[in-house]
């Protein structure tokens, strides 16, 4: 019961936060330290409502309410005014982490550099990304394209939930996967619609099952 009272009021406290806006951080550090402070006493006044009407019922005669308030300021001041101080902080962090990850901008389009031309390619239309020291290959519709950029720059650059590296020196685009084959030695075959057969390595095999879906 507690805990859901602290979370209802951290939930509230979030809630004044988000209707005042700042250009600055500063501006808004110390409007948090003010509301921080309302809420801890705000936290400690309820609670000490709460054990005073709950003692009148089964005490007699019933605690004070300024001897309980006392006590909870002094052993719970300094605890409360951490977690009310920190949580939005944390919150804020948080969701910022995930915007950047949910707007991570995969681009549509490569270019690769082919002499002395420049080649813009749409990334869905590549098949495979592979290795071919000191060049990467990427195959699109039966051609081939070489690349100075690493497997794992590729890996950044590229949707993840499209491109999964299966192998040591292979990436692959899981739309072209039709079906899956054991090799009966921890590794698999995978035959895509194109015709080709692609080896998955065992040391990449945490996402396999995302390739059928």
């Amino acid at each position: 019961m507690y805990l859901a009272f602290s979370s209802a009021l951290t939930l509230l406290e979030f809630r004044c936060l988000s209707y005042f806006k700042f250009k600055g951080h500063l501006g808004w550090v110390l409007f948090l330290l003010l509301i921080s402070g309302l809420f801890v006493l705000l936290h400690i006044t309820v609670f000490t409502s709460f054990f005073v009407s709950v003692s009148y019922l089964v005490y007699s005669p019933s605690h004070r309410f300024i001897r309980i308030f006392n006590s909870a300021l002094s052993s719970e001041l300094s605890i409360l005014a951490i977690y009310y101080f920190s949580a939005p902080i944390l919150s804020k962090v948080f969701h910022k982490r995930i915007k950047i990850t949910n707007d991570h901008p995969y681009p549509k389009r490569l270019k690769i550099k082919m002499g002395l031309k420049t080649v813009s390619i749409h990334t869905q239309t590549i098949e495979t990304i592979s290795t071919d020291k000191p060049y990467t290959i990427i195959a699109i519709n039966g051609k081939v394209y070489l690349d100075n950029r690493t497997m794992k720059d590729f890996e950044s650059i590229l949707d993840p939930r499209m491109f999964f590296r299966v192998h040591r020196s292979v990436i692959l685009n899981k739309n072209l996967v039709k079906e899956l084959k054991s090799r009966k030695n921890g590794d698999y075959d995978a035959f895509l619609f194109n015709g080709k057969t692609i080896r998955l390595s065992r040391h990449y095999r945490s996402r396999w099952e995302e390739l059928l879906q």
